[in-house]
């Protein structure tokens, strides 16, 4: 059996005629000489055409039925490992070549009964599970079937976190923080990713008063935040109001907010940071907020300056607070981010495919900080983003775009490559060697991921905001909002072809206000699941 070069998995065989049987030949293993021929000028008579075919084909076919089979089963092999490598990635799904249809539906009540002002994730992923507060329980789903893998009583009123952020895809967590009951008679239970309850116990009404209200933080913590310092320190001189134009000016001095976390199995204080009050213009003390963390009382009578409002964001890996002059990123271990910062000038955020974290700073540059928060290096870039989805190969990879230009950093702030000329609002994806960009008027571009050379490019669709992206490790599913449902459109990474594209007609939701997202779309175990406020469909 040869194989021809350039033929890729191509196998080519060389066929020869003639008989293993036949006078003059020895069988195979024998160890006899072959016989000396009766004629040697006389050619051996040609066996029957059938008997030639079977002879030859016939070891041939059997040859060929291994090969492909073979071939098969390596195939089979691939694709089995590229769906496990495709079950580990954020965004992940396991087939993205043809549109997706609803493979099975779960009806019922999903998400918390309180909202924390617009911040709060509908679901969690816990282990293998997708996981949500239903009503007094707390679900978790087998995204392969919607079966309920095992539920858990909290009792009334219950707030479990963290539950992710709105409009992201990745919402995985390691334990989930349950607070349940009246005020006054609250029970805390840690929940593990079997549904077992590790850690149960009543809250003292008493810490309410001495650390403020609690709220379920990252790790296996309970967080505690209040105002502190005497009310008259708020210095409002600077502020205009009137009924009709609001508030103008801005807000000189206020209280701080101190900041507690205390383990949620024994309630003893793991840390705690004081976040001082800092000048801050007064649109960023509206009390906007739906149903803020803390808000004690405020500070103006017209009720147009809300100085004592504040919440947090709460991931797994960060917690934002912000409120008027407090605006700060805590990392679980305590860590401050972003404290020398003026409100409103600059925002921290998790990097999702790594371990650390970025400031996006006012004065143009961005600070890159490892795992534990600690600055490990300065990007002259005003901010640094990665992708929305990348299928775990090559390296990882940060991008601006600034000067007309889109420039590619490593984690640690070293500069790679600038591709002159080029701009994009949002990178996408990084799969198979291409970092994909989307710009305002829906146009995709994609770039070498090593030299950052342009290798395709897609016009515009008129979709300027993609809220969400997926990949299989061969294509980029891109999702923008569509009314109440949402556009899909699938593309080769390699190629920018596009797959297949359609709209996703919204499932039956009761939302009708902006206190939680009318839908979320999030990767579990290799499944797309679609996520509103009465119920859970998988896509596939």
């Amino acid at each position: 059996m040869a194989r021809e070069p350039g033929q890729g998995d191509a196998y080519v065989f060389d066929l020869v005629e003639g008989d293993a049987d036949d006078a003059g030949v020895a069988s195979a293993g024998s160890g006899a000489p072959p016989e000396p021929a009766a004629d040697t000028a006389a050619p051996p008579p040609e066996p029957p055409l059938r008997d030639r075919y079977l002879r030859v084909v016939g070891p041939v076919a059997a040859v060929l039925a291994v090969a492909l089979g073979t071939g098969v089963a390596v195939e089979s092999t691939r694709e089995a490992a590229r769906y496990e490598r495709v079950r580990e990635l954020r965004g992940g799904v396991a087939d993205l070549t043809d549109p997706l249809e609803e493979l099975w539906a779960w009806e019922g009540r999903v998400g918390p009964q309180q909202s924390f002002a617009f911040q709060d994730s509908l679901v969690a992923v816990l282990g293998d599970w997708l996981v949500l507060p239903s009503g007094d329980r707390l679900v978790a789903l087998d995204p392969a079937s919607g079966d309920e893998a095992w539920s858990v009583d909290l009792g009334t009123d219950p707030v479990c976190g963290p539950l992710g952020l709105p409009g992201r895809a990745d919402v995985e967590v390691r334990r989930l923080v349950c607070v349940a009951g009246s005020p006054g008679e609250r029970t805390l239970r840690v929940v593990e990713p079997d549904g077992s309850i590790s850690a149960e116990r009543a809250l003292d009404p008493a810490d309410d008063d001495r650390y403020g209200a609690p709220r379920p933080g990252p790790g296996g913590t309970l967080l505690r935040a209040e105002r502190v310092g005497p009310l008259a320190e708020v210095d409002l001189t600077e502020v205009r109001c009137t009924v009709d134009a609001g508030c103008t000016g801005s807000v000189t001095a206020g209280r701080g907010v101190v900041v507690r976390a205390e383990d949620a199995a024994t309630g003893e204080e793991r840390w705690t940071v004081d976040v001082p009050f800092r000048r801050t213009p007064v649109d960023r003390c509206s009390g906007w907020f739906e149903e803020p963390w803390g808000r004690e009382r405020s500070a103006s009578e017209n009720g147009l300056v809300e100085t004592e409002t504040f919440d947090a964001a709460v991931s797994d890996r960060l917690i934002t607070l912000y409120g008027c002059g407090v605006e700060v990123g805590i990392t679980p271990s305590g860590l401050l981010l972003g404290a020398g910062e003026g409100p409103g000038r600059w925002w921290a955020e998790e990097l999702r495919l790594g371990e650390g974290y970025v400031v996006h700073r006012a004065t143009g540059t961005t600070t890159l900080h490892d795992a534990t928060g600690a600055q490990v290096a300065e990007a002259d870039a005003p901010v640094l983003t990665e992708p929305l989805t990348a299928d775990g190969t090559g390296p990882v990879t940060l991008l601006a775009t600034q000067d007309g230009a889109v420039a590619a950093f490593a984690p640690d702030g070293t500069p790679r490559w600038t591709v002159p000329g080029e701009s994009a609002q949002t990178f996408v994806a990084q799969v198979r060697g291409t970092v994909v960009l989307h710009a305002m008027d829906g146009s995709l571009l994609g770039l070498d991921l090593e030299t950052g050379e342009p290798v395709w490019r897609q016009p515009g669709n008129g979709i300027g905001y993609v809220t969400g992206a997926f990949t299989d490790g061969r294509a980029v599913l891109l999702v923008a909002p569509m009314g109440e449902g949402f556009s899909l459109r699938a593309y080769d990474a390699a190629s920018g072809d596009v797959l297949w594209e359609g709209d996703a007609p919204p499932s039956p939701s009761d939302v009708d206000d902006l206190t939680a997202p009318l839908f979320q779309l999030v990767a579990v175990d290799g499944r797309l699941l679609d996520v509103t406020s009465d119920g859970v469909r998988a896509l596939g």
